[in-house]
């Protein structure tokens, strides 16, 4: 085994030069000219503390005056300024979004172009196929995928959500082929060859990388089923692979596993929840969505309530849909009311609260449509009248926003 020069010398040495660069011993010689922009400036901090400030326009000309070396680095540098541009709130959401389409255009720009000489770059292109994945789903479709899950969507919406999604879950197959074919490849190494591999951390990085592909394929998966109405075929099969790739014995494990350990157990009974309310298997979304909001309700650490609060919320919804679609609406209706009770005071709970407003409006309606089949038109009628107090209560409680309340239901209507 190579020896290595201790820490403690090692820092020493560097001491010591930093001393003698201080000396005076060269001090009757001429003042050296400035460094280089490239020298004097470490490139990566400063482009890095730009595209923390917003500042792309600077980082723009700083890239244009002093170009990376090669072509990958030239396009990575280049989706980072449109990261950069998506992340900067006070530009325009078309702008945000033209952005982020155009940082994904970019990595299906390098995975097209280096598919065929992996021997080349096969230390990033599994990175470059996730981030397109997780960027695809949680970041250019999120409107999309808000606007269907927490109001509905429109056709319009469900529309342009197919083709991201589709891609997300066509890039997520070939991922998970790349990752098994570089397995079997490391795995037919010699042993020196394997070792030399397994320092540089390659291994170790794609065996962390298996599992977390594995899980985003569920929600890729699940996203492409809300892209299609409830009773179209495609739904169904999306939402029942879904289902079965659950019962697989990873996935499984990371349902059973405390969520402290995994950081995904409330988010899985959530998926879980949601995908069996879709395929009408209402007591086994009922119990998953339970455990969705029990395990969130239990966890301590703000910061981790706060990164699956999303999860949560979005498991009090289901279980009121749920218990609407079981005919069980009294429960539906108490449901309602357990979901506004868990939102905070002011306006930040507002569109929460206008989800809450509109699914106690579903649930009387429901109600009493079925109390008018049953031939109980007087209950029919009390439970119709009662369908808009919500919404009335609502827009009383926050009279600035009423627009946002007329537009919601001139959509839903």
């Amino acid at each position: 085994m190579r020896r290595r020069t201790p820490t403690i010398v090692r820092l020493t040495v560097a001491a010591m030069l930093c001393f003698a660069a201080r000396t005076p011993a060269q001090n009757r010689q001429p003042a050296p000219r400035p460094a280089a922009e490239e020298d004097r400036l470490n490139t990566g901090v400063f482009r890095a503390g730009l595209k923390k400030r917003g500042l792309t326009e600077v980082l723009d000309l700083h890239v244009a005056d002093f170009p990376p070396k090669n072509e990958i680095d030239r396009l990575l540098l280049a989706r980072e300024i449109k990261l950069a541009e998506f992340a900067d709130m006070s530009r325009s959401t078309k702008h945000r979004q033209a952005a982020i389409a155009d940082a994904n255009a970019i990595l299906q720009q390098l995975i097209a172009a280096h598919g065929d000489d992996l021997h080349k770059t096969d230390r990033q292109f599994a990175d470059w196929q996730f981030w397109l994945v997780r960027s695809l789903l949680y970041e250019q479709a999120e409107p999309l995928i808000t606007s269907i899950l927490y109001h509905g969507g429109r056709d319009a919406e469900r529309a342009a959500l197919r083709p991201l999604t589709q891609q997300a879950v066509a890039t997520t197959a070939a991922l998970l082929a790349h990752l098994k074919a570089e397995f079997e490849r490391i795995d037919a190494l010699s042993v020196p060859a394997f070792e030399k591999l397994e320092r540089t951390g390659y291994i170790e990085r794609l065996e962390q990388l298996a599992p977390q592909v594995r899980y985003v394929r569920l929600w890729a998966w699940f996203y492409d089923a809300l892209g299609y109405n409830a009773d179209d075929s495609h739904s169904a099969e999306r939402l029942t692979q879904v289902q079965t790739s659950m019962a697989d014995i990873d996935m499984r494990s990371l349902l059973s596993t405390p969520h402290e350990q995994t950081g995904v157990q409330v988010q899985m009974y959530a998926l879980l929840g949601m995908t069996n309310r879709r395929l009408n298997q209402h007591p086994k979304a009922r119990e998953a969505l339970r455990r969705a909001v029990t395990i969130g309700e239990r966890i301590t650490n703000p910061e981790e309530r706060a990164r699956v609060a999303w999860a949560v919320q979005l498991a009090r919804i289901e279980t009121i849909r749920n218990e609407r679609g079981a005919g069980r609406f009294s429960t539906a209706a108490k449901a309602v009311d357990l979901l506004t009770r868990s939102l905070p005071d002011g306006d930040g709970s507002f569109s929460l609260r206008l989800v809450a407003a509109m699914e106690m409006r579903d649930v009387q309606q429901a109600w009493s449509q079925n109390r008018k089949k049953r031939g109980k038109t007087v209950e029919a009628a009390v439970h119709r009248k009662a369908s808009w107090r919500a919404l009335h209560e609502l827009a009383t409680a926050f009279p600035k926003r009423r627009n946002d309340i007329y537009s919601v239901v001139f959509e839903r209507l």
